[in-house]
């Protein structure tokens, strides 16, 4: 994600707020609620630098220095089998509010 992020000049400062849209490409295997908040707590700890663990000294560089940051996240669960990407896909974008029809 960091080179891709820096290949198109994409950059947020600590003061945009975000917005995660994770798909995870599951076939038709069930989903239960623990699975969902073990995988976008795995996201997040990733997205802030933490590739073991939020307790492990093990770091890469934060593409997300805060966690307050995000504002939204959004989770889709895929049946699509895709080559070459067998977990997911991950979309960062500044959070933009959304008006609520009435």
């Amino acid at each position: 994600m960091l080179e891709s992020q820096a290949g198109r000049g994409v950059g947020y400062s600590e003061r945009d707020r975000l917005e995660v849209r994770l798909e995870l490409f599951l076939g038709a295997r069930p989903l239960a609620m623990a699975d969902i908040e073990e995988r976008v707590n795995d996201v997040l700890d990733a997205l802030g630098g933490h590739i073991a663990g939020p307790r492990s000294r093990r770091r890469i560089a934060p593409i997300v220095p805060e966690a307050d940051q995000i504002r939204r996240i959004v989770l889709e669960k895929s049946t699509r089998n895709l080559r070459g990407r067998p977990f997911g896909q991950l979309t960062l974008a500044r959070y933009r509010r959304r008006r609520r029809g009435g």
